[in-house]
């Protein structure tokens, strides 16, 4: 689906240095026209907050606290290596998509591409938990910006009363920016993920 995206230029691949990390080069070949950029990071232990950050949600994470502290120090790297490349202003949209993500279905229409200013934020309607679908965005610069570098933020954010719990995180996030998300993209993808060893 993504195929629908128009002169898809780069692909900048950020990811955790682990058995399965070469499988992200199936991007490089499924685009044989983008050039493609990727490193290997290990991701560091994170201190995890106090509990009361940690259950204030009210909704179920897919992931433990650790889990959510290192995706978002991921997609922190995942701007630091793209930005280290690139003039950031020169994109017309940044698409995020997690490496975990099948699409099903996604509608990306002439006037999603058309209408993106820097600020803009396009996701999925669906399985937001209170906040913003995490897996996929089509994002402006300005918006980019502030969505990968949610990690920064993640004192402020526990301060001002978000809690432990990656939606509602990059929904504060890019909020405080003064980015107002659309969550209105109609794209429907399932997660895949590495069998337990249980």
């Amino acid at each position: 689906y993504l195929r629908k995206l128009p002169n898809i230029t780069d692909i900048v691949v950020s990811v955790a240095d682990d058995a399965q990390a070469d499988d992200m080069r199936l991007a490089q070949r499924a685009f044989p026209n983008a050039a493609f950029h990727m490193e290997k990071i290990i991701q560091p232990e994170i201190p995890v907050p106090v509990a009361e950050t940690i259950y204030r949600s009210g909704y179920p994470r897919s992931t433990t606290e650790q889990g959510v502290l290192k995706q978002l120090y991921a997609l922190n790297r995942a701007w630091d290596f793209f930005s280290g490349l690139f003039s950031t202003e020169d994109f017309d949209f940044i698409v995020r998509v997690r490496p975990d993500t099948p699409f099903l279905a996604c509608e990306i229409t002439h006037e999603i591409l058309t209408t993106h200013g820097v600020a803009t934020m396009r996701c999925a309607w669906w399985e937001t938990w209170g906040g913003v679908q995490d897996r996929f965005a089509i994002l402006g610069h300005y918006a980019a910006k502030s969505y990968f570098t949610t990690f920064l933020k993640k004192d402020l954010l526990w301060e001002r009363g978000c809690p432990l719990h990656p939606e509602q995180m990059i929904r504060e996030s890019v909020e405080m920016d003064g980015i107002v998300p659309d969550q209105t993209l109609q794209a429907e993808f399932i997660t895949v993920r590495m069998p337990s060893a249980e």
